[in-house]
């Protein structure tokens, strides 16, 4: 929840000065001098899955802006794609000067989700769960963040600021790490087109989707993806009781999907999963 906090001597000051405002400037955040660096590396340790044939981290970005995908498994290739230099700064600019980056520290989280426990008197214990691990290097410094079922403890605890902001900056990378295997932007692209041609005409009371609402793409075999999308997925979603955290825990709630499948030889086939009634 977003609070406006007004005081008197703001009131004063914006009195005074001239009713145009100016846009602020943005800041470039400097870059390692050698443009093979990796400047971002997002990790998963641990839980289950095939074991890891591949120690790369499954998204790197380099200091020149190439963004390199693997597979951990190694059973498809290394993707790899450039960004722009701006799209570059505007990822650092939203993991370290939005939510902190380099402020985040493990034990202080830990503590952080332990004392929001104690006080909506929930807790719970994950077996096998998978750490999430993020590097973030520039000229000036170098930084690892790693968590436990970090998005568990973010969706369990709203309130857990060092845990909430390392778990947005998972979740844009994810993003990133999963337009790549899809194919990039120009074929989300064209699967978006599929699914709100299909959205206008059978359900519409469904907003369109776009990339924003794109999660993944499953490739069931090789002659088959299949593209998932959930529509307002990044809206901020109402607050809820502890009772409903511990009830989504348990038995989570079924959301409103889209899903588009390609298969060889056949036009796309769309599916609304859970649509409203």
């Amino acid at each position: 929840m977003q609070r406006l906090v007004l005081s008197v001597p703001a009131l004063f000051v914006s009195v005074l000065l001239p009713s145009t405002s100016y846009p602020q400037a943005k800041r470039d955040i400097p870059l390692p001098q050698d443009k093979s660096a990796a400047v971002v590396t997002l990790d998963f340790r641990g839980g289950f899955g095939p074991p890891r044939q591949d120690s790369r981290p499954p998204l790197t970005i380099f200091a020149d802006a190439r963004v390199r995908v693997v597979d951990t498994a190694g059973t498809v290739s290394p993707l790899e794609t450039k960004m722009s230099a701006e799209e570059l700064q505007d990822l650092l600019r939203f993991a370290i000067d939005d939510h902190k980056f380099f402020d985040f520290d493990e034990a202080m989280a830990t503590r952080e989700v332990l004392a929001e426990s104690k006080k909506a008197e929930f807790s719970f214990a994950v077996s096998d769960g998978i750490e999430t691990v993020i590097r973030i290097r520039t000229a000036e410094q170098e930084h690892e963040a790693r968590f436990y079922v970090l998005s568990d403890h973010a969706r369990a605890y709203p309130d857990a600021k060092l845990v909430r902001d390392l778990q947005a900056v998972e979740e844009r990378l994810s993003h990133l790490l999963n337009i790549v295997r899809a194919g990039g932007r120009d074929r989300i692209a064209e699967v978006l087109k599929a699914a709100n041609d299909y959205l206008k005409t059978a359900y519409p009371a469904v907003p369109a989707v776009s990339e924003d609402d794109f999660l993944y793409v499953r490739q069931p075999a090789s002659d088959r993806q299949r593209f998932v999308f959930l529509p307002g997925r990044l809206k901020p979603k109402p607050v809820q009781t502890i009772e409903q955290r511990i009830d989504n825990k348990i038995l989570p709630a079924p959301e409103l999907s889209v899903e588009v499948e390609y298969s060889s030889g056949v036009p796309p086939k769309v599916e609304v999963k859970n649509p409203p009634q």
